[in-house]
């Protein structure tokens, strides 16, 4: 039930990063329209109107932007979203994104797999001083499979059994059983370890 509830958060989050590259659309296509418009100010002689409505724009398109970390939109979007956070907790985040456009996972799955992956090394650094948070990340497609390597500095060391990092938080734990939940689903493998400097999550699907 747990992880249905984990999979249903995973369809949510699909649809607000959806909703935010809907937004970015239609700004595009309203772009027209305010170029138009400056140009009518600007023809009238109404320069601080003019100047006025760019700034607003300008505001406008900033709130909107994303920075392109792949071809792939949904895995775009969720790094994205993620990329913002890190970049506002000073976690120094370095990446390497080599995949294809289309996925053969589905993007539930893969919101999933790498939303919760993300969200467990964003609290794993969080209480780090800022010059040691650090988060690494490497997505490739290769032989007809999904390789992801997540690896992140921590203020506390995880505690493994099975195979997997357990916590004694309430509330906390889930991100992983649903990791593993779905990587196992798509007939995958995943593989969690911790060494005395970093936690690492490797996956192949």
């Amino acid at each position: 039930m747990l992880m249905e509830l984990r999979q249903e958060q995973s369809e949510q989050e699909v649809k607000t990063l959806q909703h935010s590259e809907k937004a970015v659309t239609l700004l595009r296509h309203d772009m027209l329209h305010f170029l138009n418009n400056i140009s009518l100010f600007i023809e009238n002689g109404k320069n601080a109107e003019a100047q006025e409505y760019i700034q607003n724009i300008i505001q406008t398109t900033r709130s909107t932007s994303g920075k392109r970390y792949c071809a792939n939109q949904m895995v775009n979007m969720i790094l994205a979203s993620y990329g913002e956070i890190f970049a506002k907790n000073e976690i120094d985040f370095s990446y390497t994104v080599a995949i294809p456009e289309e996925l053969f996972i589905s993007d539930v799955d893969i919101t999933s797999i790498l939303s919760n992956a993300l969200e467990n090394a964003l609290h794993a650094v969080l209480p780090l001083d800022s010059t040691l948070r650090i988060i690494e990340l490497h997505m490739m497609q290769r032989e007809g499979k999904l390789l992801i390597c997540l690896s992140n500095s921590y203020a506390r060391k995880p505690q493994m059994s099975d195979g997997c990092p357990v916590t004694e938080q309430k509330g906390h734990g889930f991100g992983t059983q649903s990791i593993r939940y779905t990587v196992e689903r798509l007939h995958g493998n995943c593989l969690f370890s911790v060494n005395d400097q970093r936690f690492v999550l490797q996956i192949v699907v």
